[in-house]
């Protein structure tokens, strides 16, 4: 079943029926099912070993910055720090510059925090402390009153999707509960944040107090994605009031019969990585060393959650032709857990280079769906995107400009496209994606100061 057969799904039953102690519980229960759906696994966070051992390493990360005064909550994690010199930077960084007195509470990615001397002079503090209050204030939840569970038990039976409902619900409540005891606490007056889908208690907790909540775009919006496309109307208290997206063309999938958020409410301010690439225009002679004797350079995003999907199709791919080289860029993988998989020796690793480094200065970009696909062009670098099982065309087709991108079914049609084409110049690639990605973010989010006064 793909996401088109689950929104018809949605029409066919009156999800919005599902409530728990009287609010409507289908919009966070939907994003589980419908990213087992779109990923074929369970991608949420669960208490294993490897989950106590990271929060009893980091629970106390800048822990004393709980005590200090805070006007606003913001809700990140550590893989949206990115690598500028020598240190790890954060949109929530710059916007601690605009606003007075702003907690960054981060989950650490892949169980790891940025060593705090990386990190610029910002409250930082590890999320695990909420995750873990959370986790144990769910345990004492005992005044659930569900209705509509045979409307639930249908549709996932129609799915084949099982997920822990009664859990994620419970988690629901303690998060709203425990969000409700912070604000009163700090006297929080807003949320900003990453991810309201997999936060909406707390979304919900800050909505009900009348305080403005506002998401910051972190990956790719399109009609494709499951979290941003809802074709029913639903309490407004679960959602973002502002969207800070990248560019006017996510503005776009917000139209009139998608409930998720209004166009009037979504606002574009662009990437700050974006904008410091483009000012750096970086060089890197070990770069044009290794890389040389190959007539193309491709860089290839890996994707975590697509494997089993990516690495058959660049091994073949590389397999096919030795005069392109392929730079891999991981996600959390090290080059050593890739090495087990003995691609051909045109598949190299450049760990020195940032993700926006690799791909600035390839010839192409490549990956199956990942939000660099959005990111490239703006760097200047055209795509060519491994269609595996439809995945890229249906995230990217109706959404990203064809003159920057090329779609290829197979290893073969991969191939023969990157020999085939001239890469256009940076500049008239940049200009095809400037609806997707403005530039100007540090000036662009002066915005919020308008937005927090409303």
């Amino acid at each position: 079943m793909n996401f088109r057969d689950f929104q018809e799904l949605e029409i066919k039953y009156s999800v919005e029926d599902i409530k728990v102690n009287g609010i409507q519980i289908w919009p966070m229960l939907r994003i589980y099912i419908a990213s087992q759906l779109v990923f074929e696994q369970d991608r949420s966070i669960k208490l294993n070993k490897s989950v106590v051992v990271s929060g009893l390493k980091y629970f106390f990360y800048g822990f004393r910055h709980l005590f200090q005064k805070s006007d606003y909550l913001f809700l990140s994690s550590s893989d949206q720090r990115k690598k500028v010199g020598e240190n790890y930077i954060d949109r929530a960084d710059i916007v601690s510059e605009k606003l007075s007195k702003v907690l960054i509470m981060e989950l650490p990615s892949n169980g790891m925090h940025i060593p705090k001397r990386q990190c610029p002079e910002s409250r930082i503090m590890s999320k695990y402390p909420l995750y873990f209050v959370t986790l144990l204030r769910s345990k004492f939840i005992f005044s659930v009153k569900l209705e509509g569970e045979q409307i639930l038990k249908k549709l996932l039976e129609e799915t084949g999707v099982s997920i822990p409902y009664k859990m994620r619900i419970r988690k629901f409540l303690a998060e709203r509960s425990v969000m409700h005891l912070l604000i009163r606490i700090k006297n929080l007056k807003a949320l900003l944040l990453i991810t309201p889908y997999t936060n909406m208690g707390y979304v919900y907790a800050f909505k009900e107090k009348g305080k403005k909540v506002i998401e910051f775009q972190h990956g790719t919006i399109s009609p494709s994605h499951y979290a941003y496309n809802l074709n029913k109307k639903y309490d407004t208290n679960l959602f973002p009031d502002t969207l800070l997206t990248f560019g006017r063309k996510e503005m776009d999938v917000f139209v009139q019969d998608n409930f998720y958020i209004e166009q009037k409410d979504v606002i574009p301010v662009g990437s700050f990585i974006i904008d410091v690439i483009l000012e750096a225009r970086p060089v890197d002679l070990k770069f044009k060393e290794m890389t040389q004797n190959f007539k193309k350079i491709v860089a290839y995003t890996a994707q975590d959650a697509l494997e089993k999907q990516f690495i058959p199709f660049l091994k073949e791919a590389a397999g096919l032709d030795s005069s392109i080289g392929y730079v891999l860029i991981p996600r959390f993988r090290d080059e050593a857990y890739y090495k087990t998989f003995n691609f051909p020796d045109n598949v190299i690793y450049m760990p020195w280079l940032t993700t926006y480094e690799a791909m600035y200065l390839s010839d192409f970009h490549a990956t199956i769906n990942s939000t660099t696909a959005i990111e490239a062009p703006s760097l200047g670098t055209m795509n060519v995107l491994a269609n595996v099982e439809n995945r890229a065309v249906s995230y990217f087709k109706d959404f990203l400009d064809d003159r920057v991108c090329i779609y290829c079914d197979d290893a073969v049609s991969f191939v023969n496209a990157i020999k085939n084409n001239t890469p256009l110049s940076k500049d008239i690639v940049a200009s095809f994606n400037s609806e997707i990605i403005v530039q100007g973010f540090r000036k662009n989010i002066d915005v919020l100061q308008k937005i927090l006064l409303e």
